[in-house]
């Protein structure tokens, strides 16, 4: 199978799912507009300033956690039918970034004009002044992209690894990570190193953040570069890939 028909075929998996996405956020951004409209309503019956401010959630957040779950669920089914079909792992593997990529684009550009459209709506029938998703610039356009790209293929890389590993290993890998981040470093930590070793995490953490969120240069290859990571990362895995009977 050639490298555009695999991507095609790659690409039209996440048809129905988006679809069923954007139904869903649709229809909830509709009954919070008209919970807003209600309570805006309420406000002037009632004289309450209503005239300020109200923050609504941005799309990306749960967009992200779409993108994450689509790339769970984007490996085995695609690789046992490119073993079948005679596709080379390349080709898959090349074939899936690019529909990664269109996904990724597709998405954050339909997540910012929802954003503005029913901000636009919901002022001009409420009064309120919604800030949020609606008032990004595009400057954090191309950060939006960068993560949601980067959610997709940390997905694919999670579900190429538990793939790769045996009953006992998902069990270490799945259970033991988990219980070893959140339960025994920080005991470790609390009787033995003072606190050092969290604190450390911590600090590290919210510099990595706040270069995210000020959409620096340091942030966007922060982004691209956990992207790269990901992605080769799944290549190295994939490439030495077997069926397991």
């Amino acid at each position: 199978m050639k490298l555009n028909a695999a991507f095609r075929y790659q690409l039209f998996d996440h048809k129905t799912s988006v679809m069923v996405y954007y139904i869903v956020i649709v229809a909830m951004s509709i009954l919070i507009g008209v919970s807003l409209g209600l309570f805006a309503d309420w406000g002037r019956g009632a004289n309450i300033d209503v005239s300020s401010d109200v923050e609504t959630l941005s799309f990306t957040g749960a967009t992200a956690v779409f993108l994450f779950i689509s790339g769970l669920c984007a490996f085995k089914e695609n690789f046992l039918f490119a073993l079948q079909s005679g596709m080379s792992r390349r080709t898959l593997f090349l074939s899936r970034l690019l529909a990664f990529a269109v996904l990724a684009v597709f998405m954050t550009v339909v997540d910012y004009v929802l954003g503005y459209v029913f901000a636009f709506i919901f002022t001009s029938t409420t009064g309120l002044n919604l800030i949020g998703a609606a008032n990004s610039s595009m400057q954090a356009f191309g950060m939006y992209l960068l993560y949601a790209f980067t959610m997709l293929t940390l997905g694919y890389c999670l579900t190429i690894l538990f793939f790769r590993l045996n009953r006992t290993g998902k069990i270490l890998v799945g259970a033991g990570v988990p219980v070893f981040f959140m339960i025994l470093l920080p005991m470790f930590d609390g009787n033995v190193t003072g606190g050092v070793i969290m604190k450390a995490i911590g600090s590290l953490l919210a510099q990595i953040l706040r270069l995210i969120s000020s959409q620096s240069v340091g942030g966007y290859l922060i982004i691209i570069g956990a992207a790269a990571l990901f992605a080769l990362l799944s290549w190295l895995m994939m490439r030495r890939a077997v069926v397991k009977k």
